[in-house]
This record gives C-alpha cells, structure tokens and sequence, in this order.
C-alpha cells in the first residue's frame, strides 16, 4: 500500500469510515469502519500512513488493527506529516506495536522508522502535526524509539498520539500503549510546540 498523498501532491479530502464496529473514546460511543492488516513497507521514505500528507484533510470514523507500517521519518498510523488544518476524530490505531528502529523485535501490528538522523518523528495517529487537530482519537500501540546500534543516535520525538505536535490541538483523545523513547519522548506526544492539549488520559481507548 502506497500513502495517500506527499509534499507534491498532498491530500485534501476526506475518509470517513463509519460502519459496523462500535468504540469508545472520550464521552460517547463511535461506529467506525476497521482496515485489519495494512500493510506499508517504504524504509527510506519519508512521510508514511495511510495518508503520508494531508494539507486541509480529515479522518472520520476509522479504526485500524494490527498496522504494519515502515517509514523513516514522520511515521504515523493514520497521518504521516498532518499540515493546515488537517483534522483526525473520532478514529484509532489498535495495533499492537509501533517501533522506532529496525533492530527491536515488535509484535504483529506496528509503525515503525528506519531513521538514524536523530529526528524521526513516530506517533501513534500522527507523525508530525502542524496547525491541525485530534479529537476525541485514541491509541492502543505500543511505540518505540531508541539507540541505533550501528550509528548511536537516538531517535526523537516519540509519542503516543503524535510524535510533534506544532500550533496544533489535542483534545479528548487517549493513549493506552506503551510509549519507550531516548528523547522527546511522551505519552501523548513527544514534542509539543505551542500546542493546545485538554481533556487527554493514558486510560483504556476502547471498549
């Protein structure tokens, strides 16, 4: 599977998936439609998800399971690199691995960067997150970033939703997976820039 959209030619439209299961996030109930299984594998590629970039896009109502996404850089489970007003709600990731670099063993399911140039930017939604939002989203992966063995450098920017998040608005939203990073590394996100972030938790996303 190739990401929808790049810096060229970014995405500007909608996915909205709602259909038959039933999530919980936040105050209420979601029916969302589930992509089981994706399947990216782009190592020297930067910009990867299901949609690698989205200028003005949204996500509505979309679940994934058991993710198998390889990037390098910006690396997230719906939205590799999210700009102008791009928006994610009411979605989630429930793989089960999201890694950071190649030599660590990860479950089934997982996002994960080949980067060894110190910044990488993983999360668990998105990436990287500039002047957009993620409302009422969840994640359930476990996400890791840590030393490259060949060039000891440390991959940064690890988060549970986003990996950085500038001028950028989180809300209602939940990380639930383990989170492993050398720096810049958070639950929610990793690095965070002038960045609006309310009403999150590390509880239990989904029901």
């Amino acid at each position: 599977f190739d990401p929808i959209g790049n810096d060229a030619t970014p995405f500007t439209g909608t996915i909205f998936g709602i259909g038959g299961d039933v999530i919980h996030i936040g105050d209420g109930l979601s029916e969302v439609h589930t992509i089981y299984d994706l399947p990216i594998n782009l190592p020297t590629t930067d910009n990867v998800g299901l949609v690698g970039v989205g200028s003005g896009a949204t996500i509505d109502y979309v679940q994934e399971a058991n993710t198998s996404i390889t990037g390098h850089s910006n690396v997230g489970g719906m939205m590799g690199k999210a700009l102008n007003g791009s928006t994610i709600s009411d979605s989630a990731n429930i793989g089960n691995g999201i890694k950071g670099v190649l030599d660590i063993t990860a479950d089934s399911g997982y996002v994960r960067t080949t980067s060894t140039d110190q910044v990488s930017n993983i999360g668990g939604l998105v990436g990287y997150l500039e002047g957009s939002s993620i409302v009422e989203s969840a994640n359930a992966a476990t996400i890791i970033g840590q030393v490259d063995p060949v060039t000891n450098l440390n991959v940064k920017n690890v988060g549970g939703l986003a990996g950085t998040a500038s001028g950028s608005t989180i809300t209602r939203s939940v990380n639930q997976g383990n989170v492993f990073g050398e720096e810049k590394t958070g639950g929610i996100v990793g690095n965070a820039l002038n960045t609006s972030i309310g009403s999150v938790s590390l509880n239990d996303p989904t029901e």
